[in-house]
């Protein structure tokens, strides 16, 4: 009797040790504060944070952060700031799912009036085949590996009027694509239509924004990168009287 007594127990124990792990196992992932976030990339680093959250829904995020303050030009990431000349970046995978944490000082938006990508990097970036509606971006990289560097897909453009330029006013809400194109040679060109976001646009001097994405400290051919860093590139053009007739 009492063996049977002792097995029974025994049962019931182990029984209830497996539904403790199932529980421990579906327990919703705590998400620290925004603020708390903050401190521990600032004081432990960025994969301390990212293990306490990857894979975390963008939507579960949002939801404990509150809205972001910006979004990445051709990534699917967020920008939520901390100061005036600090920002926490994530980055999400395909399925919208926490992939990497970043905490960024300073150019902290990359200010889209310059372009601010670093001579030294060696990309250069010049507007092709203009017309009203449209034109070439053509890119050649004489410094920067194969395959560090990413381009995004979405543009604005800005026409330069009174001596100083002005964001022209889209007559739909754009919409674009967050995956990025990764050239492999060292030159590549994008065609860019413009006619369902700004319609034709009569004779001027405008300018076109261009995200690129660099992946330094590039090893071989792994793909593996230590750090990435975000900007701006414009490239000038003009449109004159002939090309709207």
């Amino acid at each position: 009797m009492k063996k049977k007594a002792i097995i029974i127990v025994c049962l019931v124990a182990a029984v209830l040790a497996v539904v403790a792990v199932l529980l421990f196992m579906n327990a919703p992932v705590e998400i620290p504060s925004k603020e708390m976030a903050y401190l521990q990339l600032d004081t432990k680093g960025e994969e301390f944070v990212l293990e306490q959250i990857k894979g975390v829904p963008r939507e579960r995020l949002i939801e404990c952060w509150g809205e972001p303050d910006g979004g990445l030009f051709g990534f699917f990431g967020d920008i939520w700031e901390i100061s005036e000349d600090e920002c926490i970046v994530v980055y999400y995978s395909d399925n919208a799912e926490v992939e990497e944490i970043r905490l960024n000082r300073g150019n902290k938006d990359n200010d889209d009036s310059v372009d601010n990508f670093p001579e030294n990097y060696g990309i250069g970036l010049s507007a092709e085949n203009v017309s009203d509606t449209s034109l070439t971006l053509a890119f050649e990289n004489t410094s920067l590996p194969a395959g560090s560097v990413s381009i995004g897909r979405n543009f604005a453009i800005q026409v330069f009027e009174n001596g100083e330029w002005k964001e022209l006013e889209p007559k739909t809400e754009p919409v674009f694509l967050t995956d990025a194109l990764v050239p492999t040679d060292n030159k590549w060109s994008v065609d860019i239509d413009w006619e369902w976001l700004y319609g034709q646009l009569p004779a001027g001097r405008y300018r076109i924004s261009q995200s690129v994405r660099v992946s330094t400290g590039f090893i071989g051919t792994s793909a593996s990168y230590q750090e990435e860093e975000n900007f701006t590139m414009w490239a000038e053009f003009d449109i004159d009287q002939q090309m709207e007739e």
